[in-house]
């Protein structure tokens, strides 16, 4: 799962260049950035129970189309338009499908993964949430990072600045209209959470927890950044803690986007060989999700439900988000070849950084 900066950005630059700034709007700001987390929050419940962290490995196994057509039709019964907050949380939510789906192979192959039950995939514990934040420092230095830092204020990710949590505050607990949206739209596409008599306690503890998260993860950062800043960036000692950070300052001399061209393979070994870039894939994903909201906004505009669309889940997609993004395949990870990213990360936690690592985040502008 691509991180919460990326996926915010994806979503901003899409409505950016489609000419939709009426949507982004500084207030829908915060409702398009939780959205486009899509089910990654449900991840984040690791504190408080009864937890929701299985609703968040549900939809991101399967039916993930067809709940945000629900999500639309909620709206659409309830008379919420695209620029409503609620609107603006679907239309966040369905592109978070559309670039893990794009993402997921790129940071799989690259990053490698650890399994458990075998020992010598242990360097490649916490790496692949950590190049996920290495790649929200990337997206930040995206020229649309101005425009959307002038529209919704968004700080840099691992920056004096950072800001994440606060921006996207809703307050201490889940908006109510929020709770019932998404309660109602799970219990509707998938049957079993009706028989589930804490599912509404599972979605405001999730919402506590994200937030939680979100809002000491920024504390952290803000005080790693000055202390780099001092040339005193004092050791964390908790690989899987630095992991979560969005680090201050990377080493110029490693490809993390993949500017050189490297070929790669869908380590699910789908597909040809490809010399894509990080950033070619970003494209080929914003050209997706447009082709998928040029027909929702005409059924969103003539006021239709989607039952008048019924290809409206089959468009988005329903496919796993996890792996690949081939239908219908159970995925067995086995192609990768990792960048050096344990010995970055071990070197940021001890603090002791080098004097050749020159990419220092972007400042705000």
């Amino acid at each position: 799962m691509p991180a919460h900066y990326t996926h915010s950005m994806f979503v901003f630059e899409a409505f950016l260049e489609k000419k939709r700034e009426d949507l982004l709007v500084p207030h829908l700001g915060p409702w398009f950035m939780i959205g486009a987390q899509g089910p990654d929050i449900f991840y984040h419940n690791q504190r408080t129970k009864p937890s929701g962290i299985a609703l968040g490995s549900l939809l991101h196994r399967k039916s993930y189309g067809d709940f945000c057509a629900i999500l639309v039709a909620n709206c659409l019964e309830k008379n919420f338009g695209p620029d409503s907050p609620l609107g603006a949380y679907t239309l966040g939510f369905i592109s978070h499908g559309i670039l893990d789906r794009f993402f997921h192979p790129f940071i799989n192959y690259f990053a490698g993964w650890h399994d458990p039950t075998d020992p010598s995939t242990e360097p490649y514990r916490y790496a692949h949430s950590f190049f996920e934040r290495i790649i929200d420092n990337l997206v930040a230095e995206r020229d649309s990072w101005v425009s959307m830092t002038k529209l919704w204020s968004l700080g840099v990710p691992g920056s004096a600045e950072a800001n994440f949590g606060s921006l996207t505050d809703l307050g201490p607990s889940i908006p109510a209209e929020l709770h019932g949206f998404l309660l109602t739209s799970l219990q509707e596409v998938f049957p079993k959470n009706r028989e589930d008599s804490l599912l509404s306690q599972r979605l405001s503890n999730a919402y506590k927890d994200a937030r939680g998260f979100y809002l000491y993860a920024d504390s952290w950062e803000i005080s790693r950044a000055r202390d780099f800043q001092k040339g005193d960036l004092r050791a964390l000692d908790d690989l899987r803690w630095t992991g979560l950070l969005h680090p201050p300052v990377l080493p110029s001399n490693t490809d993390f986007e993949n500017k050189n061209g490297q070929s790669w393979i869908d380590p699910c070994g789908f597909g040809e060989w490809t010399q894509d870039s990080l950033w070619d894939l970003w494209g080929q994903a914003k050209k997706e999700f447009f082709r998928i909201l040029e027909p929702l906004f005409q059924l969103w505009e003539r006021g239709e439900l989607p039952e008048q669309f019924p290809g409206l889940g089959t468009l988005i997609g329903n496919s796993d988000l996890r792996n690949t993004r081939n239908d219908g395949h159970l995925c067995t990870l086995k192609d990768s070849r990792p960048l050096k990213l344990r010995e970055i990360l071990e070197i940021l936690d001890q603090g002791e950084i080098p004097s050749s690592w020159t990419r220092v985040v972007r400042r705000k502008s």
